[in-house]
């Protein structure tokens, strides 16, 4: 009898725990299975928002590496005004020189035209002269004074090609003057015009290596899009995996709650299987201990005398009370009448053993074998409290 409660109890816990574990795995197969549908379709709409991302950095790509191909043209081309700019420097300078060049011959023109004057008046002077004297002469200097008169003509005609000379010679001076002006304003101006494209160069420069620098950038970018876009596939293909697959879990933790619901079994067999191993420790002490019942009622038939019984603490029961003795579950009274009720049994054994042996009244060892019936059941209904209140203490 007491073997046939302890496989129903085992039984039943059995299934109470498949009861509770197939409705925790059925609600987690739940939630995992919208979990990994959410996962589904976010990821889904993740590979497509990928794909109009990476579509639009190589649409970007393109138009920076178009931009980079204009700075660099810019680059060239600023570098080409650059030299040009420095080359009408140069030619400035040189047109400054030739103007300084030319001011310095008018100069040296009119102090020949003054020179020349003075040679005139001079001669004009030694002419007047010679003309006074030949009148003085009277007839004999007659001839004589004509060419004193030539002499003074060609003096006053000198005087006045000097005097031209000379208003030209001012004019080219003046025009020197003024050209030497607009050379040195127009090579100002050319400095001011290399220093600008100078600084225009360095900054299409500065346009063309950050351009250089975005394009190298963005390659990366693109790069770690195209890498992000197919890991993103991938997840993508293993959360639809991963949503079929909680499905199949789903059905299967509900085909399993649905086998242990149709089993009936003690409703407390809930309260006492949190911890597994020891379930399955004392359900297997539960059947030693019957075991051991048996195991000496059946040595009856073949022993002569009587024999001692395995202590208490020697059997397996025994040895686990002993090895938990210390646990926290073990202070209270469930724990004081599990040690009672097993004392009990191995002694009603005993007792049995003896007073059958010893010629004992049929009605009397009916009566031990019932109080060692009593007991074992007692022995169980301890085992499970003792149980209970482990369960009381990990919730």
């Amino acid at each position: 009898m007491t073997s046939l409660q302890g496989l129903s109890e085992s039984v039943g816990d059995f299934m109470a725990l498949l009861s509770q574990n197939g409705l925790a795995l059925n609600q987690g197969a739940s939630t995992l299975s919208n979990a990994s549908n959410n996962l589904s379709v976010s990821s889904n709409t993740q590979a497509s928002s990928l794909e109009e991302t990476a579509a639009a950095i190589e649409e970007l790509t393109s138009n920076i590496a178009a931009n980079s191909q204009k700075a660099t043209e810019m680059a060239s081309l600023a570098r080409e005004a650059q030299t040009a700019a420095s080359e009408g420097k140069t030619l400035s300078n040189t047109t400054v020189t030739a103007m300084h060049e030319i001011s310095h011959a008018t100069r040296s023109i009119n102090e020949a035209v003054d020179i020349i004057e003075n040679i005139a008046f001079q001669t004009n002077i030694l002419s007047l002269n010679a003309a006074v004297e030949a009148a003085t002469a009277g007839d004999a200097g007659k001839g004589f004074a004509v060419v004193a008169q030539e002499v003074r003509n060609l003096a006053n005609r000198s005087a006045d090609a000097a005097q031209q000379i000379k208003l030209l010679a001012e004019l080219a001076n003046t025009k020197s003057t003024d050209g030497l002006q607009v050379s040195e304003n127009m090579m100002k101006g050319l400095d001011v015009i290399n220093q600008k494209i100078m600084m225009t160069t360095q900054l299409v420069q500065d346009v063309a290596n950050g351009s250089r620098e975005q394009m190298a950038g963005i390659n990366q970018i693109n790069s770690a899009v195209a890498q992000l876009d197919q890991m993103t596939q991938q997840n993508a293909s293993l959360a639809n995996d991963v949503s079929h697959l909680s499905e199949d879990i789903l059905g299967m933790s509900q085909s399993l709650s649905d086998t242990a619901a149709k089993t009936k079994y003690r409703k407390e067999s809930e309260n006492r299987v949190c911890r597994i191993d020891m379930m399955f420790e004392t359900n297997k002490l539960k059947f030693d201990h019957v075991n051991f019942k048996n195991n000496n009622f059946g040595k009856l038939k073949d022993s002569v005398s009587a024999w001692t019984v395995t202590n208490e603490t020697q059997c397996d029961l025994g040895k686990w009370i002993q090895a938990h003795n210390n646990e926290s579950y073990a202070k209270g009274p469930e724990w004081n009448d599990l040690l009672t009720h097993h004392a009990h049994v191995h002694q009603k054994v005993q007792e049995f053993i003896n007073r059958e042996k010893s010629g004992g009244r049929p009605e009397e060892l009916e009566r031990i074998a019932k109080e060692i019936e009593n007991d074992t059941t007692k022995v169980f209904a301890s085992l499970n409290k003792v149980r209970v209140v482990a369960c009381l203490e990990d919730q």
